[in-house]
């Protein structure tokens, strides 16, 4: 191989003006820093189709046999790096620069327990969260979506990062001593799942479940469950009435 230092030098400044073009790419479009060192890293080598095009160029004669070695070498170099840096990035950059989800040592202790446990803060259980709150109805939220859960806390609502259909959990959120749990998760299965749980382990707690659909609805309706509420805003409405009843209110206060 000529000239190894012209190889050794060229490959490493290819891959830090390709990591550096892609860095500035995914700050660009506002990706979180972790995606961008993925994305820097993951796409820092030469394209495969390089060697497609330097062997065509040689046999064009537009480049030089010798340049052709080269070129081909630090192609293959490059390759070779790609998965040490995507392994650097995994056990080193990634680990550091991930948003953190919210602890679950926040879910174990709450600072106060509620009569009413919220499960799934979407927009079908944000919209009977916020009517309880409105007429001073407090609960335990839960959600296991870090996202949405860091989004509501800075809107100033009290939501617990944890997975509900955990035994744990839900009964670190109170389930022993609540009166009501909502049941509000986007999917039906992790509905049917704590719905299960809690009428076998707390006999006490009143049900209501949000079901998708039709057929998710006849499902609760075999199972026993009293309270389901189709998937619109309005039964998100008539679910937090029905609540805010089941908490003592006067029907036509609730209404």
């Amino acid at each position: 191989m000529q000239d190894p230092l012209f190889i050794f030098s060229t490959t490493i400044v290819v891959l830090i003006v390709k990591m550096l073009v892609l860095l500035a790419v995914g700050r660009f479009f506002k990706l979180k820093l972790h995606q961008n060192f993925l994305l820097a890293f993951g796409l820092s080598q030469i394209g495969e189709f390089a060697f497609v095009l330097v062997n065509y160029s040689t046999k064009l004669y537009l480049l030089e046999p010798v340049l052709n070695s080269q070129l081909m070498a630090i192609t293959a170099i490059t390759m070779c790096i790609t998965p040490i840096l995507l392994l650097v990035n995994e056990h080193w950059i990634e680990p550091r620069t991930r948003p953190k989800k919210p602890g679950l040592g926040e879910m174990d202790t709450p600072k106060k327990l509620q009569n009413v446990i919220i499960v799934g803060f979407g927009h079908f259980g944000s919209t009977v969260g916020r009517l309880l709150r409105v007429n001073g109805i407090g609960a335990t939220v839960l959600d296991s979506d870090s996202e949405r859960v860091n989004l509501l806390r800075k809107n100033g609502f009290k939501v617990y990062y944890g997975d509900a259909s955990k035994p744990a959990i839900l009964r670190s959120a109170g389930a022993a001593t609540a009166d009501l749990l909502i049941l509000c998760l986007d999917n039906p299965e992790q509905n049917k799942f704590i719905l299960e749980y809690a009428r076998e382990h707390f006999p006490q707690l009143k049900i209501f479940v949000r079901a998708k659909n039709r057929l998710d609805a006849y499902d609760f309706i075999n199972s026993g469950v009293d309270n389901i509420y189709r998937e619109t805003l309005g039964t998100a409405v008539n679910m937090a009435v029905d609540v805010l009843k089941a908490t003592g209110m006067r029907a036509y206060a609730a209404r």
